[in-house]
């Protein structure tokens, strides 16, 4: 370094960035809108005054590092200071900024001038440029590209290094098609997405959500909406885990229970008297939708059986030969009490306890939700706003919120052992069974009368199950640079060595 490279390196370290009277000065909007430290700050101030002695004495064009450029940009607009004192008094001469034109021939040349940087730096300094603020080449021109401004106010910033997921060979990975992924995995994924693209209302809801505006709170509560009706779906399948899991998953089931399993009590009995008219026990007369005894039931016949026969017995005792289909349901309702002991016992059957937990613990994220979305009308309303398109929005969520109060009716173990039954039925004479399991639209040929005098009590009833071959209950199955054109480097020169 000769005694003008001296003196010019003097007049460079003596010239301040940050005005004396200023409040928010030059390193302080620095430190700000790069997220530094007041140190690194000071020492990346200190790199740029290093570049730009670079940038006259080196002879070629140099390239500033990521951190430097930063200060650069800034620097280039406080006008006044740049070019009437720095580039003028302290430099003497212009010294401009210079994007790349992009294209791979550009790439490759600001990274050869970078080198050329880093060399001349070596030479004049006598060190090697700090690495946490000079990058090596490969990361200048990778990894310090992908530099962005971000508004924390608006984004929240989760750095990808605490987060790091194993290296997984796919051809190890058995994937399954789609249409097999659990709706229940899906939800989250979905779910993320949702959030993703709306975190910035998320962000500026948490200080306090009631004094967003009318669009911004909608926005807000149709994504709280989803994440609530997710939470509630989710708390509904995590509490409906069986108690008694090894147990269920080993038993095996009579056709009566399963028809409780499947469509609760109404269905249980249903399914007796489809099975005693089958076996000739009982005649139906499909106009008055009555029930007459002509024989009596065989010593062996199940339990639920033999009550609704004594209901009929009863019935001729007292002058009648007959009894209405939802008579006979209401009589022996009490006969169907044993199945739902066993199987809640197996843990196929949600508990009474267990219900109100479950529905409880759903109504929550419900409540809440729409806690807030009354309490956005109050303050709309107070301050002449218009609500209605929010109590349309409420309403919509409460219908929602309140079917996923229903009482629950199986565990997950019940629907899985329902599911399994299904699909590994097979077509006999066993009435009890499949009219356990798919319902009314079994009954066919002789049995075609029984089905029409169904017919009315299981299009109004809600436990039978009857409408096609569903079932009752709630399971699981529910970089860097000036604008855009400094992203892979930028030049620097005095006056005709710009380049």
């Amino acid at each position: 370094m000769n005694l003008q490279q001296a003196e010019l390196y003097t007049r460079i370290q003596e010239f301040s960035l940050d005005e004396n009277d200023a409040v928010y000065p030059f390193s302080k909007r620095l430190a700000k809108e790069n997220g530094w430290s007041v140190e690194y700050t000071k020492r990346a101030i200190e790199e740029y005054k290093k570049f730009a002695f670079l940038s006259v004495v080196a002879g070629n064009t140099v390239t500033p590092s990521e951190q430097v450029d930063q200060v650069w940009h800034l620097h280039l607009t406080y006008t006044h200071s740049y070019w009437n004192e720095f580039c003028s008094n302290v430099l003497q001469r212009p010294l401009h900024h210079n994007p790349t034109s992009g294209g791979s021939v550009e790439h490759h040349k600001f990274q050869d001038l970078y080198i050329q940087t880093l060399a001349s730096y070596e030479h004049f300094f006598g060190q090697i440029p700090p690495a946490d603020i000079w990058s090596a080449p490969h990361i200048r021109f990778d990894r310090d590209t992908k530099f962005v401004r971000v508004n924390i106010q608006e984004n929240w910033i989760l750095p990808k290094s605490l987060i790091r997921f194993p290296k997984i060979k796919l051809a190890r990975l058995k994937l399954r098609p789609l249409g097999n992924i659990s709706p229940v995995l899906l939800m989250p994924f979905s779910l993320g997405l949702i959030v993703a693209n709306n975190e910035h209302l998320l962000a500026a809801s948490i200080n306090n959500p009631l004094n967003l505006n009318g669009s911004e709170f909608l926005w807000f509560y149709f994504v709280l909406a989803i994440v609530a009706f997710f939470c509630a779906r989710f708390l509904r399948w995590f509490f409906s885990k069986s108690v008694n899991n090894s147990l269920a998953e080993s038993s095996s089931l009579d056709a009566y229970e399963l028809a409780y399993l499947n469509g609760g009590a109404d269905r249980a009995v249903d399914t007796a008297i489809a099975k005693l008219v089958q076996d000739k026990v009982l005649k139906v007369s499909v106009t008055s939708r009555n029930l007459h005894l002509e024989k009596a039931p065989s010593a062996n016949s199940h339990p639920l059986e033999k009550s609704i026969a004594e209901v009929m017995i009863e019935e001729s005792i007292s002058g009648t030969n007959y009894a209405p289909i939802e008579t006979i349901r209401t009589r022996v309702i009490s006969a169907t009490n044993p199945i739902r002991r066993n199987l809640e016992n197996q843990g196929l059957l949600v508990s009474d306890r267990q219900a109100k937990m479950i529905q409880i613990a759903t109504a929550i994220p419900v409540l809440a939700l729409l806690l807030l979305g009354i309490s956005k009308i109050i303050v709309g309303i107070s301050r002449d706003k218009p609500v209605g398109l929010l109590i349309v929005m409420c309403i919509v969520s409460a219908i929602v919120g309140f079917s996923l109060l229903v009482k629950p009716h199986r565990t997950r173990s019940g629907d899985r052992t329902l599911n399994y039954y299904r699909s590994s039925y097979s077509k006999s004479s066993d009435i009890a069974f499949a009219f356990a399991l798919f319902g009314s639209a079994v009954l066919i040929g002789s049995l075609a009368d029984l089905k029409q005098a169904f017919a009315p009590s299981s299009t109004s009833s809600s436990s039978s199950g009857d409408i096609g071959f569903g079932g009752g209950g709630c399971g699981a199955g529910c970089g860097a640079g000036c604008g855009a054109g400094c992203d892979a480097g930028c030049g620097a020169g005095c006056g005709g060595c710009a380049g």
